[in-house]
């Protein structure tokens, strides 16, 4: 007898317990709150705010067409490089360069000319760089 009084002590314990740590459910008899401005978004949405960087580009397209000559710029500077790294080499075993430093400063002028040119000038920067790439070309082949 004494074991089921302890019992039910232990659970009078625990409910009480559970009633002061608020751990009862109890039905919410408040009113729901509406917002105070006509909102699509429910009060529960989580809102992100997100900043935008816009980017400026005019309607020929320029800006991929900008970013098209940098690679370009880039690739042929690279090519001149080279060519200058085998008129060094050339010059160094005894063989005659001209040719090929004359064809040398001439991609360099073009691809300075591109370089400096505007964002509004892409065609023609393009059009540098071609004849920059085509006396590199010329200029190996006078190496050889």
């Amino acid at each position: 007898m004494e074991l089921m009084n302890m019992k039910y002590l232990l659970l009078i314990m625990l409910l009480m317990a559970a009633v002061s740590a608020g751990c009862i459910f109890v039905k919410n008899n408040n009113p729901p709150v509406t917002p105070a401005f006509n909102s699509p978004v429910p009060p529960t949405t989580r809102i992100v705010y997100v900043t935008v960087t816009t980017v400026s580009v005019t309607p020929s397209g320029t800006s991929d067409r900008a970013k098209e000559l940098g690679a370009k710029i880039a690739a042929t500077d690279s090519d001149l490089q080279l060519l200058r790294t085998h008129i060094d080499e050339r010059a160094a075993q005894g063989f005659d360069i001209s040719v090929a430093e004359s064809k040398y400063h001439e991609a360099l002028q073009k691809i300075d000319s591109a370089r400096s040119r505007p964002s509004d000038q892409v065609t023609e920067a393009l059009a540098d760089l071609r004849a920059a790439s085509v006396a590199i070309n010329d200029g190996e082949l006078s190496l050889n």
